[in-house]
C-alpha cells in the first residue's frame, strides 16, 4: 500500500526544500523526495541572488547565510579586454548576494523543510508518475506514494516532466565550473568575462571564502553537440588567460570539472497541469541572458506552496485550478525573461560589447545598471527604456 501525503514534491533543491518547508509549516503533509544523499555537490556557479536571499529569510534562515561572503563587487570584461569594475556593497550601500555551496545551501533548506514537518526521503529516484481519480501516483523501483498534490522540481533536464508531456525540448544552455583552492584568490569581487572563444556565452570566477574560488564557464547546449567547442577545454585555457593577470598560477584543483545543463526557455512548457506544478529549472526559469536561477527557482516554490494552500484552505480540491500559479509566474517573469534574451542576442556580438564596454567605462551609472540587470535586482526591460538606448545605441 502507497503511502499518502498532501503534497508530494520531487527535487529537494532550492525550489523544492522551499516549497516543501512552507507547505509543511501550513500544515499539510509533505513529502519531499530526492534521487541523492544530501548533503550533495551540485554543478553551479553558487551565487545566490538578493531575490533567493529574501525568500530564505521569510523562512528564518537569513542569518544562517550571513556566515558566506557577500558580493562585494561585480567585475567585467569585454573580448578586447576592456574591464569595468562595479563596487556592489560599499559604494551602492546594497547586498547583491552571496556565494554560497551548493552543497551546503540545499542541505540547510532541505533540513529545514524536514524540521516545520516535512517528510524528507534522500536516495529514491522516482521513475513514473500516474495520475488516479483523486491524486497522483508516484513511484520508484521499490516503493510508491500517494498525493493529491504534485511539485516537480526536478531541475532543467526534467525527465518526469518530460513523461507527462508538461516539457518538449531539452535544455538550452551547458555550463561547466570547478573549484580552485589557493593564496591568490582572496579578491572579494565577482568576475565575468565575455570572451570571444565562448560568446555566446561567458566564463566566470567567483570567490567563495577561505582562499577558494569558483572558476566555470557556459554557452549554447547545440554549440557542444555540434563540437564547436569544449567547456573542459574552454575552462582549462581559460585558466591562463592573460585577463586573469596570473592570478590562478598558484592555485590547485578543488574539485573535479563538472558540467550542469540550463533550462531558460521559460513560455515554452506547461507549468501547471490537473494537479501538479513544475519550478525551478524545471520550469524553465534559468535568466537566459546571465544563467541565474537560484533565486527565480525559490521564488517559484513559494508561490507553488502559497497556490496549493489555497486550494486547501478554499476546499476545493476535487475541482480545482492551479492556473493562479502559472499566471503568477507570468506576472514575475514573462516580460523580463523576453527582454532577457533580446539583450543576450544583442550582445552575442564581440564588437557590440567591446564598444558596450568601452562606454560602460566612461558612464558609472549606466555600469551599475548592467550590474543591477546581471543579478536579477533589476529585470532585463530596463536596458530597453528609452533613456538607456538613447545612451547605447549610438555607440554600438
Amino acid at each position: 500500500m502507497a503511502d499518502r501525503f498532501d503534497v508530494i514534491i520531487v527535487g529537494a533543491g532550492p525550489s523544492g526544500s522551499v516549497a516543501a518547508a512552507n507547505l509543511a509549516k501550513y500544515g499539510l503533509k509533505t513529502a519531499l523526495i530526492d534521487k541523492e544523499t544530501f548533503p550533495r555537490y551540485k554543478s553551479c556557479g553558487d551565487g545566490i541572488t538578493a531575490d533567493g536571499l529574501a525568500v530564505l529569510d521569510k523562512l528564518g534562515l537569513g542569518a544562517w547565510a550571513e556566515q558566506f561572503p557577500a558580493f562585494e563587487g561585480l567585475r567585467f570584461s569585454s573580448p578586447d579586454q576592456t574591464i569595468v569594475s562595479i563596487p556592489l556593497k560599499t559604494d551602492r550601500g546594497q547586498l547583491m548576494g552571496r556565494t554560497i555551496p551548493r552543497h551546503l545551501f540545499d542541505n540547510q533548506i532541505a533540513q529545514f523543510a524536514l524540521q516545520q514537518g516535512a517528510k524528507f526521503m534522500q536516495g529514491i529516484k522516482v521513475n513514473h508518475i500516474e495520475y488516479l481519480e483523486d491524486g497522483v501516483l508516484v513511484k520508484s523501483e521499490n516503493q510508491q506514494f500517494e498525493g493529491q498534490f504534485l511539485i516537480l522540481a526536478e531541475g532543467s533536464n526534467a525527465p518526469l516532466a518530460k513523461s507527462l508531456g508538461l516539457v518538449t525540448d531539452g535544455p538550452e544552455l551547458m555550463a561547466a565550473r570547478q573549484y580552485l583552492t589557493g593564496d591568490a584568490v582572496n579578491d572579494p569581487f565577482l568576475e565575468v568575462h565575455f570572451q570571444s572563444s565562448i560568446i555566446p556565452g561567458y566564463n566566470w570566477m567567483f570567490p567563495v571564502g577561505n582562499g577558494r574560488i569558483n572558476i566555470g564557464t557556459g554557452t549554447f547546449q547545440k554549440r557542444i553537440k555540434n563540437r564547436e567547442l569544449s567547456l573542459r577545454e574552454e575552462l582549462e585555457r581559460f585558466k591562463s588567460d592573460p585577463i586573469l593577470r596570473g592570478r590562478l598560477d598558484h592555485t590547485e584543483p578543488d574539485s573535479p570539472i563538472e558540467g550542469h545543463p540550463l533550462r531558460t526557455q521559460f513560455g515554452y512548457s506547461t507549468t501547471h497541469s490537473n494537479r501538479t506544478l513544475l519550478v525551478g529549472d524545471a520550469a524553465g526559469l534559468v535568466n537566459p541572458f546571465t544563467g541565474v536561477g537560484i533565486g527565480p527557482g525559490m521564488m517559484s516554490g513559494d508561490l507553488a506552496a502559497k497556490t496549493i494552500q489555497r486550494v486547501f484552505d478554499n476546499g476545493l480540491i476535487n475541482t480545482m485550478n492551479l492556473s493562479d500559479y502559472t499566471n503568477a509566474l507570468n506576472q514575475q517573469f514573462a516580460s523580463a525573461r523576453k527582454a532577457a534574451q533580446r539583450l543576450r542576442k544583442f550582445l552575442s556580438s564581440p564588437s557590440r560589447l567591446n564598444n558596450l564596454f568601452s562606454l560602460l567605462k566612461q558612464d558609472p551609472t549606466l555600469a551599475a545598471l548592467l550590474g543591477d540587470i546581471f543579478f536579477d535586482k533589476k529585470p532585463a526591460t530596463t536596458a530597453f527604456r528609452l533613456e538607456t538606448l538613447f545612451k547605447v545605441l549610438p555607440r554600438l
